[in-house]
Order: C-alpha cells, then sequence, then structure tokens
C-alpha cells in the first residue's frame, strides 16, 4: 500500500480486472441494446405491417365505396337521362296534339264564317229578290190604280154623257 502526500492511501488498482469487467458491462449492454433494437425493430414492423393491412383495406373499402358510388351516378343520370327523353317526348305530342286542335279549330272557324258569310250572302240575295219582288208589286199596284182610275174617270165621263144627254 503506498501513501501520497496527502495523507491518502492507494492502493493498487488493477487495470486487467477493471478492463475486463468494463468490456463485460459493454457487451452485455451491446447486447441489451440490440435487443431491445431488434424488438423496437419488430415492434416497428408488427405496427408497419399492421398498418399497412389496415391501409389496404381502408384503400379497398374505398375503392368498392368509389365503385358503388359511380354505379349509383351513372344509375341516377341514366333515371334522369330518360326521365328527360320522357319529357321530350310527351312534350313533343302535346305540342303535336296542340298544333292538331290549333289546325282544327283554325279550320272550324274557317268553314263557321264561310257558313256566315255564306248565310249572309242568302240573305242579301234573297232581300235583294224580295226587294225586286216589292218593286214589281208595287209597280203593278201603282199600274192597277192608274188603270182603275182611269177606268172610274171614263166610267164618269161616260156617266157624266149620258147624265148631259139625258
Amino acid at each position: 500500500v503506498t501513501t501520497d502526500s496527502s495523507g491518502s492511501t492507494n492502493q493498487p488498482i488493477d487495470f486487467e480486472k477493471e478492463n475486463k469487467y468494463l468490456k463485460l458491462t459493454i457487451s452485455a449492454l451491446r447486447n441489451q441494446m440490440e435487443k431491445f433494437q431488434i424488438k423496437q425493430e419488430e415492434k416497428i414492423q408488427k405496427t408497419r405491417f399492421e398498418y399497412t393491412d389496415e391501409i389496404s383495406q381502408l384503400q379497398t373499402t374505398v375503392g368498392a365505396l368509389r365503385a358503388e358510388m359511380e354505379k349509383h351516378q351513372i344509375s341516377k343520370e341514366e333515371e334522369i337521362q330518360h326521365a328527360v327523353a320522357l319529357s321530350n317526348d310527351q312534350n313533343k305530342q302535346l305540342k303535336g296534339t296542340v298544333n292538331s286542335l290549333r289546325q282544327e279549330l283554325e279550320r272550324s272557324k274557317i268553314d263557321h264564317d264561310e257558313g256566315v258569310q255564306k248565310a249572309v250572302a242568302k240573305v242579301n240575295d234573297e232581300n235583294k229578290q224580295l226587294k225586286g219582288t216589292v218593286n214589281n208589286l208595287r209597280d203593278r199596284l201603282e199600274k192597277t190604280q192608274i188603270d182603275i182610275e182611269d177606268r172610274i174617270q171614263q166610267s164618269v165621263a161616260v156617266v157624266n154623257d149620258v147624265n148631259q144627254q139625258l
């Protein structure tokens, strides 16, 4: 045992033992650290696999939902197109019916107007004929009255002549 000037005693240090002990400690710590890293890598891989599987399932679900949504959208668009086509067809038929009824109404109005014009023309013609008949009868009546007056005057003249002769 050695003593230094401060009065403490130094014990001989066995560097080899300490070195060996430190190497064993380092080796043990290294092994523990490697085991810990391996466990951590395994956990990471397991978690990565679980999430990869979950992500894959979610992507499959998203793809299926997207396909279903597109199918539904296509179905709705087809329904809309069918409804529009049906509506257009009905509109076309209704326009045809309206045009047909309009033409029939116009023909009916024309026929009615022609009937009224013919009736007016017939009434005017009858009035003209009746006026002609009335004028003829008036002329004949006047002529007959003139003839009667002439006969009366002749009869009066004859009676006056006879009375004068008497």
